[in-house]
């Protein structure tokens, strides 16, 4: 929804050099364009034709997310391509102060889930699931239950049944949501 796209500042790129024009009307420069990734070394934008999120830690941007509208595109999930940002080292939408989230895989899902009603829907950004640096964020965090919502497919069923332990063996409580085939969140 516009509300939810709102909350989570969501923008849509349409071609080439929308967002580098974007940026320049509001001063950013050249130079850090080009730092964070967002605009390629010719001057085209990193994300042409996207759902662009950003990703944020502590209410700052710390990396973005793009999804491709281009129906025959290869690759539909876009990450900065740079070392300084890295999707994945964090969480989408986490909050340690919650006692309980559900775990879904992408940020598409999640936001779903949040439109929905579902605040505490945290996404892991794909089907690797949890890393180590997450399950430290998690076990470091006032969260004692876990449901692990991911896709209906069988990566999905396998991924949330091997999240599922590693949460429990931080002494989480974990209930597994079990999703008909080929269904996302």
């Amino acid at each position: 929804s516009y509300e939810t796209a709102q909350q989570f500042s969501i923008g849509h790129t349409r071609g080439r050099e929308d967002l580098r024009a974007a940026l320049e009307r509001q001063g950013v420069t050249t130079d850090t364009m080009m730092l964070s990734g967002l605009v390629k070394e010719d001057g085209r934008d990193f994300f042409q034709n996207h759902i662009v999120v950003p990703i944020m830690n502590r209410g700052r941007v710390v990396d973005f997310y793009g999804r491709s509208l281009n129906g025959n595109a290869e690759q539909r999930h876009w990450r900065l391509p740079n070392e300084r940002f890295k999707v994945g080292s964090g969480l989408f939408n986490f909050n340690p102060r919650a006692e309980e989230i559900i775990l879904v895989e992408g940020v598409f899902d999640a936001l779903a889930l949040i439109q929905n009603g579902f605040t505490d829907a945290v996404a892991t950004f794909g089907t690797q699931g949890l890393k180590d640096r997450h399950l430290h964020l998690i076990k470091n965090s006032r969260i004692k239950r876990v449901f692990v919502c991911y896709d209906g497919d069988s990566s999905g069923g396998q991924s949330s049944l091997r999240d599922g332990f590693a949460l429990e063996g931080l002494g989480k409580d974990v209930r597994i949501v079990r999703l008909p085939e080929e269904t996302d969140p």
